[in-house]
């Protein structure tokens, strides 16, 4: 839908007061394309966050990152232009000035869009390219929004710059902790393992994680690359085809690259981590007894 329909929609509110209807009529005028369509926030999406109420917290491996900044239309700190940019893989938050009824993205393939509790908006920037953002407000007139999602690594609202390897899990410390989003899930995936939180690294890249805590956002920016991240670790090393027992009473087990690693339970408190191909990769073993076992595995020929 182009930029042309959306001003339609808006003069046409502006005469008779009923946003939804017209652009609906508005919608249903524009012509289709294969990768348009609307994308509604009306709510916390639960499909994308992750929730962690009530999980155990760890002893704090990171530094507390301190409050995030909340004036309005944060997210355009990086241009004068009223546009509001991001990264591919990051995210901008965005506070309005007064409640919102609804929040539409033209294009969600560029743009993802997840309402927060404190009533702001994380705009999760997906590729790169150019989008609106259509807001109804609860009073008052609606608004248009322009979003760019830049090919630079852009995350100006970054409170913390962490470092996870590929093929290896960094704890977290989540306590206090409502959800957890990660923007680009292709580059880094948080696990739990037994209560515990860890990002475990996918692919290199960067991308940006946005934590809720006490109903504020944070925003982490991740960076994936060769070297293993500085958690405490108990290095082994594996042949191809070889195997090591782990005798511990295991509760949850999680492994960061299926393709190098494979456990299994061999018998009551004994588990067999198999090397199928070279690589490293870690294991995160949960105890009956509420422990947590960092491994990581070197697999060589």
């Amino acid at each position: 839908m182009d930029r042309d329909a959306v001003n339609e929609a808006l003069e046409r509110f502006q005469a008779d007061g009923d946003f939804e209807r017209d652009w609906q009529r508005a919608l249903q005028a524009a012509p289709r394309r294969p990768t348009s369509g609307m994308a509604i926030a009306t709510g916390l999406a639960a499909a994308a966050v992750l929730g962690w109420v009530g999980w155990t917290a760890l002893a704090p491996l990171l530094a507390e990152t301190g409050a995030p900044e909340t004036a309005a239309a944060s997210g355009r700190r990086a241009a004068d232009d009223g546009v509001i940019r991001m990264g591919a893989g990051h995210a901008a938050l965005w506070h309005p000035d007064r409640p919102v009824k609804s929040a539409s993205i033209v294009l969600p393939d560029h743009v993802d869009v997840l309402a927060l509790p404190d009533g702001g908006f994380q705009l999760n920037g997906l590729r790169p390219g150019t989008t609106d953002l259509v807001v109804a407000y609860a009073e008052g007139e609606p608004e248009v929004l322009h979003l760019e999602v830049t090919f630079e690594a852009e995350s100006p609202q970054s409170t913390a710059m962490l470092e996870v390897g590929l093929g290896t899990f960094r704890l977290f410390d989540v306590s206090g902790v409502e959800s957890v989003s990660v923007v680009d899930p292709d580059v880094v995936e948080v696990v739990n393992v037994g209560g515990r939180a860890a990002f475990r690294g996918l692919r290199p890249g960067q991308t940006d994680v946005v934590l809720v805590r006490g109903g504020k956002p944070t925003v982490w920016t991740l960076t994936l690359g060769d070297a293993p991240g500085p958690d405490r670790v108990q290095d082994r090393t594996l042949r191809i085809g070889g195997a090591d027992l782990l005798r511990l009473d295991a509760k949850a087990i999680s492994v960061a690259d299926p393709d190098i690693l494979t456990v299994q339970a061999v018998q009551d408190g004994v588990v067999s981590v198999m090397g199928i191909r070279p690589g490293r990769s870690d294991v995160l073993v949960a105890t009956e007894d509420g422990g947590l076992e960092h491994f990581r595995f070197a697999v060589g020929d």
